[in-house]
């Protein structure tokens, strides 16, 4: 990012979730475990073939020997999440307006944190609807708590 004198914002630090279908055997759960996950499939949002691992959406556990799936269209995400009882990472902040009501986030009981935020470039500062979808994003993020 230095090289490309981009700059990181970080917009909050929150706990690292899971998201499955209602229909998952561990949906119920309150909390769960890297090793209450090690029998279903991991999947991966992927948006495109440049992405680095720095600016992925799920948090990359490299240590599991899980099925992992890459898909790059999220209604085949959410669909392959039902059907093979698969489940993806999310940080704790998703917001009901995103989040299909047949899935549920359930929190990993584990240290590990993320950062949400946003790159810019550093010496370019934000236009006004840049400025404006920042603060709506804090806005959010504030009424998650």
């Amino acid at each position: 990012m230095k090289r490309n004198n981009l700059t990181f914002h970080k917009l909050v630090e929150c706990n690292i979730c899971v998201m499955v279908h209602e229909s998952h055997p561990l949906a119920k759960q309150e909390m769960l475990t890297e090793e209450d996950l090690t029998d279903y499939p991991f999947i991966a949002f992927e948006s495109g073939k440049h992405n680095s691992h720095y600016f992925a959406e799920e948090y990359l556990n490299e240590d599991t020997e899980n099925v992992n799936i890459e898909v790059s269209d999220r209604a085949c995400m959410m669909m392959l999440m039902q059907e093979l009882n698969a489940y993806t990472h999310v940080a704790g902040i998703a917001s009901e307006n995103i989040v299909n009501k047949e899935f549920v986030i359930i929190p990993i009981d584990e240290k590990k944190k993320t950062e949400v935020g946003y790159i810019k470039k550093a010496n370019i500062e934000l236009s006004e609807y840049g400025k404006k979808y920042i603060d709506k994003l804090i806005s959010t993020i504030n009424k998650q708590g």
